[in-house]
Parts: structure tokens; C-alpha cells; sequence
């Protein structure tokens, strides 16, 4: 298969990332398949030796290389249904200060939730009903399409390495989720839209608090509810991808997960 076949065959994957993306997935890619040359680029020999010409670039930090090889490069492996072949080298993570966590707290998304409600929007109440119930990210809400919206259920192609999941559809949300038809929006489209939303409800604009910060809003909320679901159910919930053997030897059921999250849901009464 010759290079612009190879390339092709991720089109798929990076069909909703912002087109700066795309191109630089394209572009590493290509300098993945230009060093592999004649061999074979799923051999992982060559992919050990790629990463080690990685490497001899200085400019490169190894954050920057394990991005390379898990974004674009991961990109194509998975494009072909395989996995990467090699493990990620090891890097000490910059720690997280907590506090500067963006997040929403409960009546700002009863505000926001009453702020679409109000309105005969059926695009702001589907992303809304959405993004208040499954925590999903402004992307993942960009590719949803009609086909994975069903009658009792809703199939969510997660990001970020995450573990596509279908969810039982929640009573209080359904028939804002049946309304909308999904099509195509943009990236810029989706902060516009929410700026829109946020100005309805009365909320303040404030840096980086957007779509994922109500994503943070849910998983808070579901960890400090009283007699809340195991941290395993809110991680498949949320679509995380489970680190550790348990990781590998858990296997959800990922509908009687979704009957144990529902009753305590801290924003689903808000839908009612």
C-alpha cells in the first residue's frame, strides 16, 4: 500500500478534529512513513527505531515524543484496527494544581440547564442535555450523528483515548436528545453556541469555563454524592480509560452501570 493510501485510511479518525490538527497528523504521519521507506510500518522494530530517531531530535521534549507516538502515529495504527506495538517511554508528569481546576458548581448548570429549556432551541438542549448528563467534551459532541442516537440508547465515540461507550438514555433527557439531528458543526461553532447559552443564564464569562468544565462538574458531583457509585463506575461512566490489572480484568456492564449512576445524577432532576 503506497504512502497516500496509508494516509487516507485515518481520514476517518481526525474527521472532527479542528483542520489545524488534521494537518499536523497528516504531517507526522507522512515524516512516520517517509522513515519507514520499504519496510513494513506496522513492524515493531521499525516503529523502535522512529522512536529513537525521535529522540535525536533535541528540540523534541519526551512529553512531545510520546505525544507523537500515541497521537498521530497511534492515530494510524488504530485507523487499522491495531495497537501501538511498543511501550511509551517514561516521563515525569507535571503536577496539577487543583485549584486552578475550572468547574461549575450546581446552580450555575441548573442556570444553564432552565437557560436552554426556556427556548424552542433544540441545538442548544440536545448539547446541553448532553453534556449536563454524560459529561461529554465539546468534540465528542461535534461527532455524534443520528446513527448513534437510537430509541432507548445513545452510542458516545470518546477522545483523549477514552472508551467508546453506548449509555442507556435517561427518561428526563430523551426527547431533547430524539429532537436534534446532529449535523456538522464547527469547532468555533461549539464556544459560540455556549457563549450564547452562558449569556442566557447569567453567568459570568470566565476563562477556560466552558463545555469541559461542566464535564468536570459532573464527575465532581458524582464523586461527593452520598452513598455514590464505586470510583470504577463513575470512571466507565465518564468514559475514561481504567488504568492497572484492573484495567484488564474488569469487564463492565456498562447499562447496569448507567441504573446505578442515574438515581443519584445530580443534574438529570433539573431535566424533569
Amino acid at each position: 500500500m503506497i504512502k497516500e493510501q496509508i494516509i487516507r485510511e485515518v481520514e476517518r479518525e481526525i474527521e472532527y478534529m479542528s483542520p489545524h490538527t488534521q494537518r499536523q497528523y497528516r504531517a507526522h504521519i507522512g515524516d512516520y512513513l517517509d522513515f519507514v521507506g520499504n519496510r513494513e510500518w506496522q513492524d515493531r522494530d521499525v516503529l523502535y527505531n522512529y522512536q529513537k530517531k525521535l529522540r535525536e531530535r533535541r528540540h523534541l521534549s519526551q512529553s512531545h515524543i510520546i505525544y507523537l507516538l500515541r497521537g498521530p502515529v497511534g492515530c494510524l495504527f488504530r485507523a487499522h484496527g491495531l495497537d501501538l506495538p511498543i511501550k511509551m517511554p517514561k516521563f515525569r508528569g507535571f503536577q496539577v494544581d487543583l485549584t486552578e481546576r475550572v468547574t461549575f458548581d450546581v446552580p450555575e448548570v441548573e442556570a444553564l440547564i432552565n437557560a436552554t429549556r426556556q427556548t424552542d432551541n433544540s441545538q442548544w438542549q440536545a448539547f446541553m442535555a448532553l453534556s449536563t448528563t454524560f459529561g461529554l467534551r465539546a468534540s465528542e459532541l461535534r461527532q455524534l450523528r443520528p446513527q448513534d442516537v437510537k430509541k432507548a440508547t445513545i452510542m458516545i465515540w470518546t477522545l483523549k483515548e477514552g472508551q467508546p461507550r453506548e449509555h442507556l438514555l435517561p427518561h428526563q433527557i430523551a426527547s431533547y436528545i430524539h429532537d436534534y439531528d446532529y449535523p456538522v458543526v464547527s469547532e468555533g461553532y461549539m464556544f459560540i453556541l455556549f457563549d450564547a447559552i452562558r449569556l442566557r443564564a447569567g453567568i459570568e464569562r470566565q476563562p477556560r469555563k466552558s463545555w469541559h468544565a461542566i464535564r468536570h462538574a459532573v464527575a465532581t458531583q458524582l464523586v461527593l454524592a452520598p452513598n455514590g457509585p464505586k470510583e470504577r463506575v463513575i470512571y466507565n461512566f465518564l468514559r475514561w480509560k481504567m488504568m492497572g490489572q484492573i484495567g484488564v480484568y474488569y469487564t463492565p456492564k456498562a447499562f447496569e452501570e448507567d441504573e446505578l449512576i442515574y438515581p443519584i445524577h445530580p443534574f438529570l432532576k433539573y431535566w424533569e
